[in-house]
């Protein structure tokens, strides 16, 4: 699966602070399991409330120039790119006066409101079962209780002044009406009193789950007074929003849990400082995971060592080999098993000083140091290059065209400014529990019983940002046969305009409760690589995407049809067209249903009884299966450019629905954790090693 013209891939660079997660839905009461390169996501909360508090409004106003330097990567690559853009589409290459009005809401705390916690159904029979070792497993050891998070809004507009003091001038008023309105939340009052008659490039970024109709300075002269109202639009809806940039995590054990606690006989760090259940299956977690890790460099010497054969010559490859060999007695699944038990009944969260466990500790310990072994010998281009590194850890593949602001191995693109890329290039559609390796190769055997998905969070706002730009394209005159005709006229020029509106956000999670199929459970159990072979290492477990539309208009010639939108990343709507149900069960068209969806009017029902009196069913399907195709609503086909910014309101309400979005960043899940968590496969039944004799 995929297209020839595109291409997903790790990110180059994750911070590794904060746990594989996408923003506040997925993270705020999320449980954490600790292994040796991070904490990993596990989803395992149905539904929780939330409280909101806290938030301090910051503004900053700066002109910016091609010298701008800043310090805060996220803002230097918006204005950057927004300068850039500027010089670029600047027809008579004029130098323009460029600012940036940057709105913060800062340090908003939002919090999971302990008694309203309710665990998935297949949590609470562990819960109830008193099963600790299988509920740490699944949920981890904490969970993220509170976040802390800044919205944003980042606001650039450059004009062509007729003078280099009146934009000095202006820059000055604007800065001065900041210093008097800045405690005033809901009353910004900066640009009231500009008025301005000129091509102006105008790009805004807010971060928001609230949906709003943007400003168009193009339309008509640019009046302060409305731009104030605007801005204060943009603050209200990151007031009312609860979606931000996550600043820090408050972490909780489960332990602390007055409900947990009172079900389960668990340990918590309140009652005994020195011990705790948390404690303890945190040590056996990243043991686990370090042996797991062997074990696959184990599985890679051993195969390396078979393919140079008995008269290879390399030295160090026969040496790494010997060290595995010795190290085997030591680090199994025996040996951890035995380890395991004893940990927990010891009640210490030393596992060095347990006589069961010192030994595979010391080989561990010991191995890390041989840096050699671990590091010089890697996957190799063969077959088996998706059996790498990443088979037992959570991934995430991003599109080649998105810029990570937040990367330091950040690379420019003219991603949003290329049409090409922005709705051509675009990968295959991308769904929840689909089958993939860290190569980003897509799997088209499906192995979830698809009536056994759920979702978490089903009542989330998953919207997250709104991008929306435009700036002065082209210009324009009249085409060649209208020269023509009327040669004692000299054309009029225009300028054509290109805008975008672009909605990004995310799917619901896929909770790891479902279902897979006989036949996967029976491949796993027989040979975990053949399972990998047909289904992936990884599956998808939610989904970053973007849509919007494109558009271009010449604001000069309103009444004019010169207007061109073209959406991306939206399944076009339809309308409801009710059929009396006694009807609809004798077409075959309709399978049965009492409701059709269509995106034209059918006036003819009173005829039906008369039709299918006369036997005239499939006919009748058949016409009403012409008249229910798919149109493009008139919104996203305006007669004139007046018509499309009169309904432009409605046209963004058209991209609530974010069923067909563009994939831009993908969150995996390894097939590994669900099949021993859901008791298909012993840790064990994993092990490569075992593979290669």
């Amino acid at each position: 699966m995929g297209c020839s013209t595109f291409q997903w891939k790790q990110p180059v660079h994750r911070s590794s602070e904060l746990p594989l997660v996408f923003n506040r839905y997925q993270s705020l009461g999320t449980g954490l399991k600790l292994t040796d390169i991070g904490y990993h996501a596990m989803p395992c909360l149905e539904s929780f409330e939330t409280e909101l508090a806290g938030g301090v409004l910051d503004i900053e106003f700066r002109k910016v120039n091609d010298g701008y330097i800043g310090k805060n990567l996220k803002i230097d690559h918006f204005i950057k790119s927004s300068l850039k853009r500027a010089k670029k589409y600047n027809p008579e290459s004029r130098e323009p006066a460029s600012f940036v009005l940057i709105i913060r809401v800062k340090d908003r705390l939002t919090s999971v409101k302990e008694e309203t916690i309710k665990f998935r159904a297949d949590v609470e029979k562990m819960i109830y079962s008193d099963n600790r070792e299988q509920f740490f497993r699944t949920c981890g050891t904490e969970y993220i209780q509170t976040a802390r998070f800044d919205s944003e809004i980042f606001f650039f507009f450059s004009y062509y002044p007729e003078s280099s003091q009146g934009a000095s001038l202006l820059e000055k008023e604007i800065n001065k009406k900041i210093t008097e309105n800045k405690n005033n939340v809901l009353q910004i009052s900066i640009f009231r009193d500009l008025e301005l008659d000129a091509e102006t490039y105008f790009s805004l970024k807010v971060d928001t789950d609230v949906l709003f109709e943007p400003i168009e300075f193009a339309f008509e002269k640019i009046h302060g007074k409305q731009l104030d109202i605007f801005l204060n639009k943009l603050i209200h809806s990151v007031l009312t929003s609860d979606n931000g940039r996550i600043k820090q995590y408050v972490l909780s054990p489960w332990t602390k849990l007055n409900d947990l606690r009172s079900r389960m006989s668990l340990r918590g760090d309140r009652k005994i400082t020195e011990y705790s259940d948390e404690q303890i299956f945190k040590s056996l977690q990243l043991l686990e995971n370090s042996i797991k890790q062997y074990r696959l460099r184990f599985f890679q010497v051993k195969r390396l060592l078979r393919e140079a054969g008995s008269g290879s010559k390399n030295t160090d490859l026969f040496n790494c080999a010997t060290v595995f060999e010795n190290e085997n007695k030591y680090i199994n699944w025996i040996s951890f098993d035995h380890c395991r038990q004893a940990a927990i009944l010891s009640k210490t969260v030393d596992l060095e000083s347990i006589a069961e466990c010192s030994p595979i500790t010391e080989a561990i310990s010991g191995l890390n140091l041989s840096k050699k072994c671990f590091g010089q010998y890697g996957n190799g281009d063969t077959e088996w290059v998706y059996l790498n590194d990443n088979i037992y850890l959570p991934l995430e593949l991003v599109d080649r065209l998105v810029d990570d602001p937040l990367s330091i191995h950040r690379k420019e693109t003219e991603y949003r400014f290329n049409d090409e890329d922005q709705i051509v290039s675009i990968p295959e559609n991308v769904i929840l529990g689909q089958g993939v390796d860290s190569t980003g190769q897509f799997y088209k055997e499906n192995c979830i019983i698809e009536s056994s998905k759920q979702i978490g969070n089903k009542t989330d706002k998953r919207n997250i940002a709104i991008t929306n730009d435009y700036y002065p394209y082209a210009k324009k005159e009249w085409p060649w046969i209208k020269k023509a005709f009327l040669f004692w006229k000299n054309s009029p020029q225009w300028t054509l305009y290109r805008g975008a509106f672009e909605i990004e956000g995310f799917s619901p999670v896929l909770l790891p409760n479902f279902e897979i199929t006989d036949e996967a459970k029976q491949l796993a159990s027989t040979s975990i690589v053949s399972f990998y072979k047909k289904f992936g290492t990884h599956y998808v477990e939610r989904i970053r995407h973007r849509r919007g539309f494109i558009y271009y208009f010449s604001p000069d010639s309103a009444g004019y049809n010169d207007i061109e939108i073209i959406p991306f990343g939206m399944t076009v709507p339809k309308q409801d067209i009710p059929i009396p149900a006694e009807y609809a069960e004798k077409i075959p068209f309709l399978g049965g249903d009492n409701q059709r969806s269509c995106s034209v009017e059918l006036s003819g029902l009173l005829v039906l009884p008369m039709l299918i009196a006369a036997g005239a069913e499939p006919l009748l399907g058949a016409v009403l299966a012409l008249a229910c195709q798919d149109d493009v609503p008139a919104l996203l086909d305006p007669k004139t450019v007046k018509e499309f910014f009169t309904n432009k309101e409605k046209l963004i309400e058209m991209f609530k629905d974010d069923d067909e979005a563009i994939p831009i960043r993908l969150s995996l899940k390894p097939w590994s954790e669900y099949l021993v968590n859901r008791g298909i496969l012993m840790p064990e039944q994993l092990d490569l090693a075992e593979l290669v004799e």
